[in-house]
């Protein structure tokens, strides 16, 4: 998204959601085929995270037309138990923490002595091996999609947040990230602008406060609101 002018574009335009939807996909898309035990199946991060990766990727996007979203064939369930929280002290050490169960008392065993749940991420698996990163094996760690964050500004931590909400995780907080970086919003006004996210199999879920005009130019370029 630091490839387009967002503050020229405008706070939640139909253009400035739609890029941020193509991007989404393509970063979903990313996380179901790369992300997994990092030790196992070590995802692409030089191509990822390099200048090159990004440019290619904005010249896939077409600012007037949504394109479909093509799956690498993984399916995530969402999980309904999770939550977020930011703790700093006097002295400047600041803590961004996710905890997560996935599902209801996640897999409903807890660690004796300690009240401590164990999540059952692992139903997020594949358990008829397909040669990807989210087949289960015996030993390997587990993708979980969430993204406490810590943002700095010259030297200095600047933003400390996170959130739950299983698949949105990823999207909401690059949203309030940049409600605060490119629109100068507070951290208040960031966490309660409206926003949007991209759901499988294509779907693109819109927060009601979002302007009945901007939605339908959004399906006007071919997003499925």
């Amino acid at each position: 998204m630091s490839r387009f002018d967002n503050a020229r574009i405008g706070h939640n335009t139909a253009d400035y959601l739609h890029c941020f939807a193509e991007a989404t996909k393509h970063a979903f898309w990313c996380r179901l085929a790369h992300a997994g035990d990092p030790e196992i199946s070590p995802p692409p991060l030089e191509k990822l995270l390099s200048e090159e990766y990004w440019e290619e990727v904005v010249g896939k996007i077409d600012p007037k037309e949504a394109k479909p979203f093509s799956s690498p064939k993984v399916v995530v369930k969402p999980g309904r138990n999770t939550t977020h929280f930011v703790v700093a002290d006097k002295w400047g050490h600041i803590v961004s923490a996710t905890q997560t169960l996935g599902n209801s008392f996640g897999c409903r065993i807890m660690v004796e002595g300690t009240g401590i749940w164990l999540n059952n991420s692992l139903a997020y698996c594949t358990f008829e091996p397909k040669g990807n990163p989210m087949d289960a094996h015996a030993g390997r760690r587990k993708l979980s999609g969430d993204c406490p964050t810590i943002v700095f500004k010259d030297g200095k931590p600047w933003i400390a947040l996170g959130t739950p909400g299983g698949h949105t995780i990823g999207q909401t907080v690059p949203q309030m990230v940049m409600n605060m970086v490119d629109f100068k919003m507070d951290i208040h006004q960031a966490i309660a602008a409206p926003r949007i996210s991209f759901a499988e199999p294509d779907l693109i879920l819109v927060e009601n406060r979002i302007a009945a005009s901007i939605q339908n130019a959004l399906k006007e370029k071919g997003h499925n609101i």
